[in-house]
C-alpha cells in the first residue's frame, strides 16, 4: 500500500532529484485511495480584519457587562441602604425637625408651658417674667426670701 501511495503522489523537487535524492516519506502522511482527496490547509491565511472585528466585539461585550453590573449594584445598594438606614432615621428626624419648628416659630420660646423633669417647667419667658413680678407684686412671696444668704432686702 505504501508502494502505491509513492506512485501515484508525484515526488517534490528541491533540486535534488538529480542526485537522485527523494523525499523521505513518512507513514502518518500517507492516506488509503477511499479517503479522497487531502483537504486545503484550515486558517492557512489568516484574516486579519475579522479577528480585529471579534476583537473590538469582545471589549464592547465586556466593557457594556461591567457598565450593567455597576449600574445594577449602585440601584441595589441604594434601594437596600434606603430600606435599612435612611427610612428610619428620616421619619424620627422629621418629627424632631417639626418639633424644633414649633418651638423656633415663637422666636425660640416655646408657645405654652411644659413640664420637665425635676420640678422644672419650660414655657415662654414673657409668661414667666409676668407671673414672677405679679407674685412679688401682691406679696404672696418676700424678696429677701428669694435672695441668697448675706444678701439684704429693701
Amino acid at each position: 500500500m505504501l508502494e502505491q501511495w509513492n506512485n501515484q503522489k508525484p515526488l517534490r523537487s528541491h533540486g535534488h532529484s538529480a542526485h537522485g535524492h527523494e523525499e523521505h516519506v513518512d507513514e502518518w502522511h500517507h492516506h488509503d485511495n477511499v479517503e479522497g482527496e487531502p483537504q486545503e490547509e484550515h486558517t492557512g491565511q489568516v484574516n486579519t480584519g475579522i479577528i480585529l472585528k471579534w476583537f473590538v466585539v469582545i471589549i464592547v461585550f465586556v466593557v457594556a457587562s461591567i457598565a450593567f453590573i455597576m449600574v445594577y449594584f449602585n440601584h441595589y445598594n441604594t434601594k437596600v441602604r434606603a430600606a435599612t438606614v435612611e427610612t428610619p432615621m428620616s421619619s424620627d428626624y422629621l418629627s424632631y425637625r417639626l418639633a424644633t419648628q414649633e418651638r423656633l416659630a415663637t422666636e425660640g420660646k416655646p408657645a405654652r408651658f411644659t413640664g420637665l423633669a425635676g420640678g422644672k417647667v419650660q414655657g415662654p419667658i414673657s409668661d414667666a417674667m409676668k407671673q414672677v413680678v405679679d407674685q412679688y407684686k401682691s406679696g404672696s412671696v418676700k424678696l429677701g426670701s428669694s435672695l441668697p444668704a448675706g444678701h439684704a432686702g429693701k
